[in-house]
C-alpha cells in the first residue's frame, strides 16, 4: 500500500485528528477532501474513499499495523495458522468496536461468523497486518461533526490497536484453541479423503442451533453420542484421538420421526465444508469439500440443462435434452440442481426429503400401476443413485422418514432417536429382502454437454449485481435466489459472489463456460483471497466452485433482458450454448 497522499507525502502524526476538527461544522461533502494515507506513529489510516452525504454507503477506510507490533511473528508459521490468526485478529477487533459505542457506532469491520472463512476485513503477511474498516462520518443534518469524526476515526482507531491488537493486549491461549479448531478441521478433511468417508461427526458435538437465523449453538441442545455399532476414531493434530460417526461413500439414510434431529444433522454436514470457532459446538465436524445440498427449487430459472436422465419427455413437446425455463416446476428444478451439481464435481449430495419433489425422488409400486410408464416421464431419482455413485463418484446421504422405498438402494440406514443416531442397517436389509429390488432405470446417464451462458447486457451497460441477504442477489430487475446452498453462511460470501459477477459483466467474457469459470474462479479465490477482486471492501468472504456454479445457472432470461414469456420454456438453451 502506498503511504502518501495525492499531492504529496503522508501527513504525519496528529495531522488527520487537526484536519477533522477543522473541518467541524463544513458543508458534508468538504469530507472528500480527507481522501489519502495519514501517519499515526508506526500505523497508518487511509480514507480509500468518502461518502459524498450522510445517506450514501459508509466511507471505506485501510488501517496498516507492522505485524512487529501484533507479537505474531512467531505465530505465523502455514498458511492454516495464518488464516486464524486473519479471522481470530478480525474478531478482537470487531469485539472491541461492539463494546465501544462511541467508536462502534461510527467505525465498523465486517462482523464475523461461526465459520472460519477467509474474508478481505483482516489481511496478514510476513510484515503487516491490514484491516478494510467502513465509516459512517458523522455530520449535524448536512455540516460535518469534526470533533465526534476525530474521538472516533483518530483517536478510535489507535485505542482499538493498542487495546485488542498489540502484543500483550490479547490470549495467546485463546489463539492457540482458534488455531487448533482450523487445523484439526482440516487433519478431518483429510482424514475423510484417506478413509473414504464423505462426513464424520464427533461425539459431543452440538448440532442444534438457537433459530433458522441464528447460527450460535441452542442453549442446553442434546449433544451428538455416536453408538458402537457406529463409532470410528481419527487422530487429529491438537485435539488427538476422536470419536465419532463416520459416514463412508454410497448411499446413506437419515431416518426417523418427525423433530429427531435428520434435518438438524443434514444442515451441519452442509456447513461442515468449512471450520467453526472454538465452543460453536461442531468444532470436529467435516464434510468432503465438494458437498453439495440439492433441493426442489420452485420457480427457479433452468439454463440449458439436460433432464433426460430423470426427464424421458415433456407433455409440451419441449426438448429435455437442453432445457431452459423462467419458472421451473419442482420436479425439473431438483434434477436440473442434480446434473448441476455433478458439472461442477460434487461428490457427496445432501437430499431431504422435506425440500424435495416426491414424485422425483421415488414412484412406489402402487403409482406405477396407476400411471403406467407411458403416463409419467419423471425417471424417479432413487433409480439414478448407484448410477451416479459408479459413475461420477458421488455419494447421497438422504433424509427420509415418509417412505421405505430408498431401502431398496441404499448401503446404510442411521435413525436418529431424540438427536442421537442408531444403527439401522441390518433391520433395512431385512426389509429390503421383503420389497424386492428397485426397477432399473430406463437408460443410462448420457455424456454430459458442456454449457456456455451468455451473460446479460442491457443497453450500453451491463446490469450490476448486488447482495441483498445472505443468499440472494439482484441482477438488474430479476433476483438471483441462492436459498439451496447450505454452504453461504455469511452475508459477505453473497456480496463475492455480486463482485466475481460484476467483474465478468463488466470486463468479460461474453460466455461463461461452464464448469470451467466457475472452478477457475474459485481458485483464483483460494489463491489470492477475497481481496484479489476488490482491493479496497472489507466486506467479502471466501466461496466455493459449487456456489459460482448455482449462481451462474440461476440468472433468469429476464436479467438478460429477453421479452419472452417468463413462466414459459423455451429450446436452444435460452440464452446459453453448447460450449
Amino acid at each position: 500500500m502506498s503511504l502518501h497522499r495525492p499531492s504529496g507525502e503522508a501527513p504525519g502524526d496528529g495531522e488527520l485528528a487537526a484536519r477533522l476538527l477543522a473541518l467541524d461544522g463544513a458543508p458534508y461533502a468538504a469530507y472528500r477532501d480527507l481522501r489519502g494515507a495519514y501517519r499515526c506513529g508506526s500505523r497508518s489510516i487511509e480514507l480509500l474513499s468518502v461518502q459524498p452525504d450522510p445517506f450514501a454507503p459508509p466511507s471505506r477506510l485501510r488501517v496498516v499495523i507492522p505485524l512487529a507490533e501484533t507479537g505474531l511473528d512467531p505465530l505465523i508459521l502455514d498458511p492454516t495458522r495464518r488464516l486464524a490468526a486473519e479471522d481470530f485478529f478480525a474478531r478482537l477487533a470487531h469485539g472491541w468496536l461492539l463494546s465501544r459505542p462511541e467508536v462502534g457506532e461510527i467505525v465498523r469491520i465486517d462482523p464475523p461468523s461461526q465459520q472460519i472463512l477467509r474474508r478481505s476485513a483482516l489481511r496478514i503477511d510476513a510484515h503487516r497486518l491490514e484491516m478494510l474498516l467502513s465509516a459512517e462520518l458523522p455530520g449535524r443534518g448536512r455540516r460535518i461533526d469534526g470533533r465526534r469524526a476525530s474521538r472516533a476515526i483518530a483517536e478510535g482507531i489507535p485505542r482499538m490497536i493498542d487495546e485488542s491488537l498489540r502484543a500483550g493486549s490479547w490470549d495467546r491461549a485463546a489463539f492457540s484453541r482458534h488455531a487448533a479448531a482450523l487445523e484439526d478441521h482440516r487433519g478431518l478433511t483429510q482424514a475423510l479423503a484417506r478413509q473414504g468417508w464423505v462426513a464424520f461427526i464427533a461425539d459431543g458435538s452440538l448440532l442444534p442451533r438457537r433459530s433458522g437465523d441464528e447460527d450460535s449453538p441452542l442453549a442446553n441442545g442434546i449433544p451428538f453420542a455416536v453408538p458402537e455399532g457406529l463409532a470410528a476414531e481419527v487422530e487429529l493434530p491438537s485435539a488427538g484421538r476422536v470419536r465419532g460417526m463416520a459416514i463412508p461413500k454410497g448411499i446413506t439414510l437419515l431416518c426417523g420421526g418427525g423433530f429427531h434431529g435428520k434435518s438438524t444433522l443434514l444442515r451441519a454436514i452442509a456447513a461442515a465444508v468449512y471450520a467453526h470457532v472454538p465452543g460453536d459446538g461442531r468444532e470436529r465436524i467435516a464434510a468432503d469439500p465438494t458437498t453439495t445440498a440439492v433441493r426442489a427449487e420452485d420457480g427457479r430459472a433452468v439454463q440449458g440443462i439436460d433432464l433426460s436422465p430423470f426427464i424421458a419427455r415433456l407433455p409440451d413437446g419441449t426438448e429435455p435434452h437442453s432445457f431452459s425455463t423462467n419458472n421451473a416446476s419442482g420436479s425439473t428444478s431438483q434434477a436440473a440442481a442434480i446434473v448441476e451439481a455433478l458439472e461442477i464435481g460434487s461428490r457427496c449430495l445432501l437430499i431431504d426429503e422435506d425440500t424435495s419433489a416426491t414424485n422425483f425422488l421415488l414412484r412406489d409400486a402402487w403409482m406405477a400401476r396407476l400411471l403406467p410408464e407411458d403416463l409419467e416421464p419423471i425417471r424417479p431419482l432413487l433409480s439414478r443413485l448407484r448410477e451416479i455413485e459408479t459413475r461420477f463418484g458421488a455419494s447421497t446421504i438422504l433424509v427420509t422418514g415418509g417412505s421405505g422405498e430408498a431401502f431398496r438402494v441404499a448401503d446404510r440406514a442411521v435413525v436418529m432417536n431424540a438427536y442421537r443416531p442408531e444403527d439401522a442397517t441390518a433391520r433395512m436389509l431385512e426389509l429390503r429382502g421383503e420389497m424386492g429390488p428397485l426397477p432399473p432405470a430406463a437408460e443410462a446417464f448420457g455424456e454430459r454437454p458442456r454449457r456456455s451462458v451468455d451473460l446479460p447486457r442491457m443497453g450500453p451497460r451491463p446490469p450490476r449485481a448486488r447482495a441483498i441477504a445472505k443468499r440472494r442477489l439482484r441482477l438488474g430487475r430479476s433476483e438471483i435466489d441462492l436459498s439451496a446452498s447450505g454452504a453461504l453462511l455469511h452475508p459477505s460470501q453473497a456480496r463475492l459472489l455480486a463482485e466475481i459477477l460484476n467483474a465478468w459483466l463488466e470486463r468479460g467474457p461474453r460466455a461463461l463456460a461452464l464448469p470451467r469459470a466457475a472452478i477457475e474462479a474459485a481458485e483464483e479465490i483460494a489463491s489470492g483471497g477475497p481481496a484479489i477482486v476488490s482491493s479496497t471492501r472489507g466486506d467479502l468472504a471466501e466461496v466455493r466452485a459449487q456456489e459460482i456454479a448455482m449462481m451462474i445457472s440461476r440468472i433468469r432470461f429476464d436479467a438478460r433482458g429477453d421479452k419472452g414469456d417468463n413462466a414459459g420454456t423455451r429450446e436452444g438453451g435460452g440464452g446459453y450454448r453448447s460450449a
